[in-house]
């Protein structure tokens, strides 16, 4: 049976919990190779970190995706295809950062670009819903139009 191998998380260590793996390998598929240790420090190499998928570079269209840099720029990667992307894009997202990286996202990281509809998805999916999730700004918090008295 196929496992899938340790990914690298949010603070750059390896290592995955079991259900992480069995998470991993139901979303990619049990032939699917996942992130290994050796092949994540050859992605910091940003030769290598900067290869947005034809298939997926629709959702990037306003973006020049050769100046997308999966490193650098993974905020904004993450939360483009968590919300616009269809299956295989998000299958893509977790062999690229892995299941780790992608829960620590939605802890550490508000990205108005994401919507509550696909936040309450992944706190299922996490099962992650009594965890302190990043919350908006408190500008963003306030509903009230700075025109409208």
């Amino acid at each position: 049976m196929h496992t899938a191998p340790d990914v690298i998380d949010a603070r750059g260590e390896v290592g995955a919990s079991s259900r992480m793996r069995a998470r991993a390998t139901t979303i990619c598929g049990p032939d699917d190779d996942l992130r290994t240790a050796a092949f994540a420090a050859a992605c910091c190499d940003p030769r290598v970190m900067s290869a947005i998928p034809a298939s997926s570079r629709w959702i990037f269209w306003h973006v020049d995706h050769e100046a997308i840099e999966l490193g650098r720029d993974a905020n904004g990667v993450l939360a483009r295809v968590l919300e616009r992307g269809c299956l295989d894009d998000v299958a893509w997202l977790v062999r690229t950062y892995g299941l780790e990286r992608i829960h620590a996202f939605f802890r550490d990281v508000w990205a108005a670009e994401v919507s509550e509809r696909t936040r309450g998805f992944w706190r299922a999916f996490f099962e992650a819903e009594d965890e302190t999730w990043a919350a908006p700004p408190a500008f963003r918090r306030n509903s009230a139009s700075l025109w409208v008295a």
